[in-house]
């Protein structure tokens, strides 16, 4: 799929509304300090509610990281020094 820079500036504006958004960070933040606070109530020989745990942790970071990517993509590329 071939993606226009209109495109790429039109998820960068979508993925700021939403990092800069009060209520998306608070809930963000409250469901990722849920999911710390139950693997740290987990109980230690229970593998598969602490790899669940986990995995909801590993998604909400990865959501971060995207909205990251989604405005970095817009952001205009400088072409690298070579020594």
């Amino acid at each position: 799929m071939i993606v226009t820079r209109s495109e790429i500036e039109e998820r960068a504006e979508q993925a700021e509304r939403l990092r800069t958004d009060p209520v998306f960070q608070r809930a963000i933040g409250e469901a990722r300090k849920r999911r710390v606070e139950a693997l740290i109530a987990a109980r230690p020989d229970d593998a598969e509610t602490i790899r669940t745990i986990q995995a909801d942790i590993k998604a909400i970071d990865g959501l971060c990281n995207e909205i990251a990517n989604e405005i970095l993509r817009a952001k205009p590329q400088r072409a690298m020094a070579v020594a």
